[in-house]
C-alpha cells in the first residue's frame, strides 16, 4: 500500500505532523510514505531520517494539473493537512478514491473523510491529536512517536559555535504582533542569563527578524546574531546542541522541542492547548479572559496577554531548571 501526505503550509504544522508520518511509517502494510509539499516546507521533511519517506515538491499553489501529473498514480489512500481547495484538489484530480483531511466549505466536497476545523472544538484539543485523530478514520492505529532526524553537529563549526555552550531566543513570528514578545523582554532575559550562566546568546530567525535582532543585539551587544543567515538545515542543527531555547509561538519554537532541547515558549493570541511543545517544553501564557483571540493585531492596543509575562518570571523558571 502506498500512501501520500499533503503537508501543511506552516513550519510548526509541519513539525507537529511528524509523529502522524512515523505513525504511517510503522504500518507494516505500507510500502511508501510520499509527502507532498510546497517547496520551502519540503526541505523540513527532508531531514526526516526514514527509508519509507519520499518527498515530493509542489509546482505551483494553482498548478493543479501539472501537480496532479507529478502525484504518483498507485496512491491508495491520500491525507491532507491543510484545509483548502488549492491543497486538495490535485489529488481529486489524480483520482485517489480515498482521501481522509482537515476540511473547511472549500474542499469538503473532496474528502471520504475528515475533521471540520470550523467547528468551536478544533483549536481547544493539540493539533497533533486532530493529525492523529485521520489515522483512526482512515482504519490506521495511533503510534504517537518522534521519527529519526537528520541532524549534523558539525554545523555548529560553520558559525563557530560548541554543544551546550550557547541558549538560543528566537523573538520573531511571521503571525504577527500578538505572537512577539517585546524585543526589551528577550534583551533583559539575554543579559540576565549571560551574566548568570556565561552561556553565549544566539538569535535566530528569518531575514524579516533582522531589525528585531538588531534592537536587541542594541540593548545586549554580546549576541550573536544569526537572523537571515541560516537554512532550514542549520537551524535543526543549532537548535539541537543548545542548552535550551526561549522562542514565541513560532516555527522556531516547532524545530526547537523536536530535536529533544529544552524550550521555553512565550504564548500570546494563541493557546498552547492547540500548539505546545509536544515534548521537553515550558509554557508562559497569562490567561487573559480574551486569549486566545488567535487575531495577528490585539484589537484592544494592549497587548496585554504578552505584557503579562515578565522577563523575570521566565528566568527564574530557566535558572531554577538548570540547577
Amino acid at each position: 500500500m502506498n500512501v501520500i501526505v499533503r503537508a501543511p503550509n506552516w513550519i510548526g504544522d509541519a513539525i507537529m505532523s511528524f509523529p502522524f508520518i512515523k505513525s504511517l511509517i510503522l504500518e507494516k502494510n505500507i510500502d511508501k510514505v510520499f509527502i507532498f509539499a510546497r517547496p520551502n516546507i519540503a526541505s523540513i521533511y527532508e531531514l526526516l531520517d526514514e527509508k519509507k519517506v519520499s518527498i515530493i515538491s509542489e509546482i505551483g499553489k494553482f498548478a493543479f494539473l501539472k501537480n496532479r501529473k507529478i502525484i504518483p498514480k498507485n496512491i491508495d489512500i491520500a491525507f491532507v493537512l491543510t484545509p483548502t481547495f488549492p491543497a486538495t484538489l490535485p489529488f481529486f484530480l489524480r483520482r485517489i478514491k480515498n482521501i481522509y483531511g482537515l476540511y473547511s466549505s472549500e474542499n469538503r466536497i473532496f474528502l471520504k473523510n475528515g475533521i471540520n476545523t470550523k467547528k468551536r472544538s478544533f483549536k481547544k484539543t493539540h493539533l497533533l491529536n486532530s493529525y492523529l485523530e485521520l489515522l483512526k478514520l482512515a482504519g490506521f492505529k495511533i503510534k504517537n512517536r518522534i521519527p529519526k532526524l537528520k541532524i549534523n553537529k558539525e554545523i555548529l563549526n560553520k558559525f563557530g559555535l560548541k554543544e551546550n555552550d550557547y541558549f538560543v531566543i528566537a523573538p520573531g513570528a511571521k503571525y504577527g504582533q500578538t505572537k512577539r514578545w517585546s524585543y526589551k523582554n528577550y534583551a533583559i532575559l539575554s543579559q540576565n542569563i549571560i551574566n548568570k550562566t556565561k552561556l553565549r546568546c544566539i538569535i535566530l530567525g528569518g531575514s524579516e527578524d533582522n531589525e528585531i535582532a538588531r534592537k536587541i543585539s542594541t540593548i545586549q551587544p554580546n549576541i550573536l546574531n544569526l537572523t537571515g543567515k541560516t537554512t532550514i538545515k542549520d537551524l535543526f542543527s543549532v537548535m539541537a546542541y543548545s542548552k535550551f531555547t526561549v522562542s514565541n509561538d513560532s516555527g522556531l519554537m516547532h524545530i526547537s522541542y523536536i530535536t529533544g532541547t529544552k524550550t521555553y515558549a512565550i504564548f500570546g493570541s494563541t493557546s498552547p492547548l492547540w500548539t505546545e511543545p509536544i515534548q521537553n517544553g515550558t509554557i508562559f501564557y497569562s490567561h487573559r479572559d480574551c486569549s486566545p483571540c488567535f487575531k495577528r493585531k490585539c484589537k484592544y492596543g494592549h497587548y496585554g496577554c504578552l505584557t503579562d509575562i515578565n522577563p523575570d518570571e521566565v528566568f527564574n523558571k530557566i535558572i531554577g531548571d538548570l540547577k
